[in-house]
């Protein structure tokens, strides 16, 4: 995640103390403090330094006051003081004396958390901005706070969850804006995320940041004149943003511009030497020798010897017709194609209940879905092998996925779009003469559910070991993805419907179920950027896992948290 200090926004609600001292005091009485001075300065009348407020807040803790709300504001305004200074362990001290005086006080329990988010203690601040939450669920500063956190874990849906709700909540606050606009540029909704930091920058026009972040989404784009352009006004603002150095030395190189922009990612790599590493991480790729006509994600082949070729179906014009298939019964069309599982036709009732903890308003309303013929779905969600023999044979357009370090093989393919998965799809039809396809988003809660009604198809609760997730019990939950069936396989013999990557499906996101087709098809618009990914990832909280859970992506959208797993027409 890129550094949020050097972005001008790491404590939106920082000095922002709602409640006035003076107003209580009023209420009590003015003996209880030792001047109306110390209450303006506690309030931070004097915002020159942080000491005058620490000063006026210290005399109001002396005083002889008994009256709690009084007490617990002043720790609670000291403690902004002293988060300012970066005297985070004396801000949480503060803090905790405030909510001892005051349980009820939300702002020392958000206060508390940014100072533990400055800390790199993610736990504790996640705890402290639920809690806030919980007393004033009105809090919009939490909800940003609480969504910058996941941000930085790569648990883009829940962070655009809560800045979604921060934003509805306190649509003047700019910095947010401009960090919904950051992470939708990350997972690919870059429309969306080009509306996010206009917004953010008609509010606030000199957000160095927002500039940043509007040129990382052109370079997404491809749009290197405008990426440049707006990253030479954030420099403009903040000169030593790494972020923005980096990303105006990519579009040169995609110019052509080799010696002006090597010197700038030369001048980033000083201020922050894993930049480079962080944007490829983006899918953003840069070197020395770049030129202008190579792909942003043009990655180096695999170490090793290539895949053996793969192996083609018969060329008869007509294909024979295939043997039926049992339910749970495990094929391959070839060598190196995917596992398949027959699943049986049936019906199933598609979507959660409001009463289903961790659900969503998209989740509904519930509906009767009838899958007519049975199908098969792939045995595990493609792996890198899969996709690189696809490469080696000369389909998937060439495209050659980063692995974020953490291997090829049997690990999940990580850092393809739908545009991707239905390239590789399109080979292997091709290449076996069958027709595969991507899962309808129907069948994918069909297969997920295997015939259970529970939250998860073994059960109402995450559990242990059963899936890598955010808490999920595994080695590998909130590092990294796991290799293919390492959790136990669901009752129609799938493996990894849960957690450890998103999969791709056919349909087009839509904010309900209100027309949703009864028939497992796939539910299709004229135009349709935005498609539905299902089942969580190595990174999400548990309650993504669920069989009902849905998100949604730009087709074009690529990341270490999203790959896919492929469908098989079966032909009686």
């Amino acid at each position: 995640m890129r550094n949020m200090d050097m972005r001008n926004n790491a404590a939106p609600s920082i000095g922002y103390v709602a409640t006035s001292i003076l107003t209580l005091l009023l209420l009590v009485g003015p003996a209880v403090a030792q001047s109306t001075n110390d209450v303006d300065l506690c309030n931070g009348k004097d915002r020159t330094t942080a000491e005058p407020q620490i000063a006026g807040c210290t005399a109001l803790i002396k005083s002889n006051t008994k009256n709690s709300q009084v007490l617990a504001i002043a720790y609670n305004n000291r403690g902004n003081a002293y988060t300012s200074e970066g005297q985070y362990d004396l801000a949480i001290a503060d803090y905790d004396e405030a909510i001892k005086l005051n349980p009820t006080y939300a702002k020392p329990f958000n206060n508390r958390g940014v100072a533990y988010q400055k800390q790199g203690n993610y736990d504790l601040a996640l705890k402290d901005f639920a809690a806030a939450i919980a007393i004033d669920p009105n809090y919009a500063d939490a909800f940003a706070n609480r969504a910058e956190i996941y941000q930085k874990q790569a648990d883009y849906p829940g962070a655009l969850k809560d800045f979604d709700q921060a934003i509805k909540l306190q649509p003047s606050m700019a910095a947010v804006w401009n960090e919904r606009c950051w992470t939708r540029a990350i997972v690919g909704q870059l429309q969306e995320a080009l509306t996010d930091c206009n917004e953010a920058i008609r509010l606030e026009p000199n957000l160095a940041a927002a500039f940043d972040s509007r040129g990382f989404t052109y370079l997404k784009l491809g749009r290197w004149e405008s990426a440049i352009a707006d990253f030479n006004s954030a420099l403009r603002l903040d000169p030593k943003s790494p972020n923005s150095l980096f990303g105006r030395g990519f579009a040169k190189l995609k110019r052509g511009e080799l010696a002006s922009g090597n010197a700038d990612i030369r001048a980033a790599k000083t201020i922050q030497p894993n930049i480079e590493t962080q944007f490829a991480g983006y899918g953003l790729t840069a070197g020395a020798t770049a030129k202008p006509s190579q792909a942003v994600q043009n990655q180096p082949a695999p170490v090793g010897p290539p895949p053996a070729p793969l192996q083609s179906a018969t060329s008869a014009a007509t294909p024979p017709a295939e043997p039926a298939r049992k339910p749970k019964e495990v094929f391959k069309d070839c060598d190196q194609c995917p596992e398949m599982v027959a699943v049986a036709a049936g019906s199933f009732t598609m979507g959660s209940l409001a009463a289903e903890p961790g659900r969503d308003t998209d989740e509904s309303p519930q509906h009767h879905v009838t899958i007519a013929k049975p199908f098969a779905v792939a045995r595990f969600p493609l792996t890198f092998d899969q996709w690189d023999a696809c490469v080696a044979d000369g389909g998937c357009d060439g495209y050659k996925p980063i692995d974020g370090d953490w291997g090829r093989g049997r690990q999940p393919v990580i850092f393809v779009s739908w545009d991707a998965a239905k390239a590789y799809v399109a080979w292997l039809s091709g290449k076996t003469g069958k027709t595969y396809r991507l899962l309808t988003e129907a069948e994918w809660e069909y297969a997920a559910r295997a015939g259970s009604t529970t939250a998860y198809s073994w059960g109402d609760s995450v559990g242990k070991a059963n899936a890598n997730c955010k808490g999920c019990g595994s080695r590998w939950d909130n590092l990294q993805t796991s290799p293919v069936g390492s959790f136990p396989a669901n009752a129609f013999g799938l493996y990894d419907m849960a957690g450890n990557v998103w999969e791709w499906v056919e349909d087009c996101y839509h904010e309900n179920y209100a027309g949703a087709p009864s028939d497992g098809s796939a539910w299709l618009d004229v135009d349709c950027r935005r498609r539905v990914v299902r089942g969580g990832s190595w990174i999400s909280y548990p309650q993504l896992l669920r069989s009902a859970g849905r998100f949604w992506n730009d087709h074009a959208s690529r990341g270490n948290l999203l790959g896919f797993r492929v469908a098989r027409t079966l032909t009686p």
